[in-house]
């Protein structure tokens, strides 16, 4: 029997569209982590592919993409585990994608006394 490539099994599982849109952020996750053949990837426990899946998360909020962004590309390398046979477990809420809203503006007194009285 024929051994199907990890990333032909994903994308068959997952979709073309899919695919595409996990395959960026998968490929800056090989890169990062200096893999050639993704089937690699699935020699490993599944405590070290987790811990590869939330260093790369922290890379890329170290490399100041939002939380967002950096939560698809923990996504996508979950997914590529998931499709072939390695269950990570449930997502902490930490890895998560949640709204990031940042300003430097500080309301006045009277605003925020406008805000109550509202």
């Amino acid at each position: 029997m024929q051994q199907l490539n990890p990333m032909v099994r994903w994308e068959r599982r997952i979709g073309e569209q899919m695919f595409n849109r996990y395959k960026l952020d998968f490929e800056k996750f090989l890169a990062r982590n200096n893999v050639t053949d993704p089937s690699e990837l699935l020699k490993l426990s599944l405590l070290d592919a987790t811990d590869l899946a939330e260093e790369f998360y922290d890379y890329m909020i170290a490399e100041k993409y939002s939380n967002s962004k950096a939560s698809n590309a923990y996504t996508a390398v979950r997914s590529f585990y998931s499709h072939n046979g390695m269950k990570l477990g449930k997502v902490q809420k930490k890895f998560q994608g949640h709204a990031e809203y940042t300003t430097d503006y500080v309301c006045t007194q009277k605003q925020v006394i406008d805000m109550f009285q509202c």
